[in-house]
C-alpha cells in the first residue's frame, strides 16, 4: 500500500511541476505566430471518434471468434470442474457483451452527438 502512495504522490508532484510550463506554453506559441497543424488528418472530432470506433470494430471482429473458440476449449477441457466451467461461461458472456457494445458504437456516437448539440 505504501508503494502506491509513493507513486500517487510522485504523479501529484510531477503534475504541479509541469502545469506551469503547460500553462505558459500556449501564450508563447501564439506570441511567436507559430501554428500547429492537425496531426490526425480528421477535420473534426466526430470523424476522429468514428475512425477510432471503426478501428475497434475491426479488431473486435477478429478477436471475438478467437475468444469464443478459447472459451469452448476451456469448456471442453473442464472435465466437470465447476470453476473451469464458470470461467468458460464468463468468457463467453463477456465476449458477447463486448461484441454487442462494439456493434452499437455508431448508435452510441449518434446519441452522444445529439446530446451534445
Amino acid at each position: 500500500m505504501l508503494k502506491y502512495k509513493k507513486i500517487v504522490l510522485g504523479f501529484i508532484i510531477a503534475a504541479f511541476l509541469i502545469l506551469p510550463i503547460i500553462g505558459l506554453a500556449p501564450q508563447n506559441i501564439l506570441a511567436a505566430g507559430v501554428t500547429i497543424d492537425n496531426p490526425t488528418k480528421h477535420p473534426d472530432l466526430e470523424s476522429f471518434i468514428q475512425s477510432i470506433a471503426k478501428w475497434l470494430f475491426n479488431i473486435a471482429l477478429v478477436l471475438a471468434p478467437i475468444l469464443f473458440v478459447i472459451a469452448g476449449f476451456y469448456y471442453i477441457t473442464a472435465q466437470g470442474d465447476p470453476a473451469k466451467i464458470k470461467k468458460a461461461g464468463d468468457l463467453i458472456i463477456w465476449t458477447a457483451i463486448g461484441l454487442i457494445l462494439i456493434m452499437l458504437t455508431n448508435g452510441i456516437i449518434a446519441l452522444l452527438k445529439d446530446i451534445v448539440e
